[in-house]
């Protein structure tokens, strides 16, 4: 789902960049690549079975889109990146949408900031 993600979001006309990370954490010496956007799967979680003879349960999948680019440029690209993401359906997964976002650094006019997007899906046991 992952490489869907990246593959949409490279195909939807954004400004910045868009690839798989290869790190988490802001990169001072980035800035002649700048805008980019690194995605990157977060975790999941999953809810207790309903059932008490077969295992069927709803697991929320998170994908982290950290944003670098020059301060001035913030509002308008993370605009872009929300524009895309939001509401982008995958198979038989649902609707992503924001779970959260936060800034991860801000340096010599420089900003870094990750947005969370969740999307769902069940799995089942399968015998």
């Amino acid at each position: 789902m992952i490489a869907e993600f990246i593959t949409y979001l490279q195909g939807a006309g954004l400004t910045p960049d868009v690839r798989f990370a290869f790190t988490t954490e802001p990169v001072e010496d980035y800035s002649d690549e700048l805008p980019v956007i690194m995605v990157y799967p977060m975790g999941e979680e999953a809810s207790p079975s309903g059932f008490d003879n077969v295992v069927i349960q709803d697991v929320a999948k998170d994908v982290a889109c950290l944003l670098g680019c020059a301060v001035g440029d913030y509002e308008a690209l993370l605009a872009e990146l929300r524009a895309a993401a939001m509401g982008w359906v995958f198979g038989q997964y649902d609707a992503m949408e924001m779970s959260g976002a936060s800034i991860v650094g801000i340096k010599g006019g420089y900003i870094w900031w990750q947005e969370v997007y969740t999307t769902r899906i069940r799995i089942r046991q399968s015998t």
